[in-house]
Formats: C-alpha cells, structure tokens, sequence
C-alpha cells in the first residue's frame, strides 16, 4: 500500500486554506482535487470528496482511499 511521506502530506490548516484560496481545481465525479505547483519540488495535492453524494464520514473517507 501506498503512503505519501511527511513532507507531501498536507497538515496544517493553514496550507489546506492556502490550497483553496490559490490551488486550481479538478473536478472528477465525487472528486474535487485540488493543485498547487511548486518550483521547489514540492507539490501539494488536496482530495475531498462531497458529503452531499456521501453523508457519512466513514463513506466518504473509503472513496479518498480507493
């Protein structure tokens, strides 16, 4: 199994609100993916899922992992 490093995971709430304000969006049914491109090589990546297609978070936490 897959697991990203320390440093690709996204942590802190103040680089998720960075990651809407500027990051571009990718919208792939129920995926909303969002992107920043970094020049130092460290991309950041944000997966959520719509909690009005999946109300539970246990559901909705199984479709980010899949």
């Amino acid at each position: 199994m897959y697991q990203l490093s320390k440093i690709e995971r996204i942590s802190s709430h103040k680089e998720i609100q960075h990651l809407f304000k500027k990051g571009k969006a990718l919208y792939v049914a129920p995926f909303k993916v969002l992107i920043i491109k970094n020049t130092d090589s460290n991309n950041k990546i944000l997966c959520s899922v719509s909690k009005k297609k999946f109300k539970k978070a246990t559901d909705r936490n199984q479709v980010k992992r899949w």
